[in-house]
């Protein structure tokens, strides 16, 4: 009888784990509800993996068009590279599911030419059940990019010539200021000899202070 408890107890626990390790697994579709597509963007599934957790037993799921596109997974260099050439696994038909049975990095393009370069790259790096999760693998730059652009360096600050005292203009000259008996442009032709700066002075019984710059 003790024995009979012991087994039942055995099999109760053993059933109880296993029911656990499929609860912990989980199906991710790649790029949600984008699909496996040549993203808007080089990082859109860099960004999609990383915030989240992947772990030993999870799936990827790849939905594309039959055809249009296909799933190579392949080693970090010729991800890096863009090379399908020599894939690990290749899967052709969707959607395609990808169980990720071992902890560590693993690196995915798309074999379609110009595929990977424009981003159809997908790096994720699974931890162990249980364990702490291990931080996301950051995608190289598609191949053809430009790099960032070094900061310019700041314009140096304008430096500023010497200042002068103000000086007192005398409106019009000997002739003043009055109704001008040479025509309209008397004053202005007056003017546009003149370099006027703020705190001159105008006339001598009308002192007017400039508060600008003409």
């Amino acid at each position: 009888m003790g024995r009979t408890l012991n087994t039942i107890f055995l099999v109760t626990v053993a059933i109880a784990a296993l029911f656990q390790i499929s609860l912990a697994q989980r199906d991710y579709v790649v790029g949600d509800a984008l699909g496996w597509v040549i993203p808007p963007g080089p990082s859109v599934y860099a960004t999609w993996a990383a915030n989240k957790t992947f772990t030993a037993g999870d799936t990827l799921v790849f939905n594309f068009l039959n055809g249009s596109h296909d799933v190579a997974k392949v080693t970090k260099a010729n991800f890096d590279s863009c090379n399908g050439g020599n894939a690990l696994l290749l899967l052709t038909n969707s959607p395609a599911n990808v169980t990720l049975n071992e902890t560590g990095s693993h690196y995915f393009i798309c074999g379609f030419s110009g595929h990977c370069g424009a981003g159809q790259k997908l790096a994720v790096n699974v931890s162990a059940a249980g364990s702490s999760p291990a931080p996301q693998p950051s995608a190289a730059p598609p191949r053809g990019s430009s790099p960032a652009p070094l900061p310019s360096s700041p314009s140096p600050a304008p430096v500023s010539g010497p200042t002068r005292s103000p000086t007192t203009y005398t409106v019009g000259d000997n002739l003043g200021w009055t109704v001008p008996t040479s025509g309209a442009s008397t004053y202005q032709t007056w003017a546009n000899g003149k370099n006027f700066m703020v705190g001159d002075i105008l006339g001598k019984e009308f002192r007017v202070i400039i508060g600008f710059q003409i």
